[in-house]
């Protein structure tokens, strides 16, 4: 039987229904499945004992620590400004007043640093690097320098 035939053969038959009690047993099996008494719930309850149960003061300690972590983060945040906040606000008239009062002790106390002139070397003369001439000017000479007659082949 060729693949195409078996699928004309598939299409004329009609769908059946799945028998009602087969339904039934279908839909009881999958919601005793969720709930807390069922095998994969307490299957569940075994791995997480497994998992726990050989350091319980450690992981108890452990979530104290997240708790006492995510407690401080909630306090912390109620009306400190973020760093941007406080980096957008402009500088106030005091601070501003103290820290030109601080620049003004170190430029009397910070002797002025000697400038020395170091003489810069001449400018380069306006001429080519070397005495070679250039690819082009090569050229050139060459294409004078051969006879007016063109060679003969």
């Amino acid at each position: 039987m060729n693949s195409d035939d078996f699928e004309k053969e598939v299409q004329r038959r009609p769908l059946r229904g799945v028998p009602e009690e087969w339904r039934e047993s279908i839909l009881r099996t999958a919601l005793a499945g969720s709930a807390p008494g069922s095998p994969a719930y307490g299957q569940f309850l075994d791995w997480c004992r497994t998992l726990l149960w050989p350091y319980p003061k450690a992981w108890a300690g452990l979530a104290a620590v997240w708790v006492l972590i995510i407690g401080m983060h909630l306090v912390a945040r109620s009306d400190s400004p973020s760093p941007i906040q406080f980096a957008a606000q402009p500088p106030s008239a005091q601070w501003q007043a103290a820290f030109a009062e601080q620049q003004a002790l170190y430029t009397e106390l910070l002797p002025r640093p000697e400038v020395s002139r170091i003489p810069r070397p001449p400018p380069a003369a306006e001429r080519p690097r070397s005495e070679r001439p250039g690819r082009l000017d090569l050229l050139r000479s060459q294409l004078l320098a051969t006879p007016a007659d063109p060679p003969v082949v």
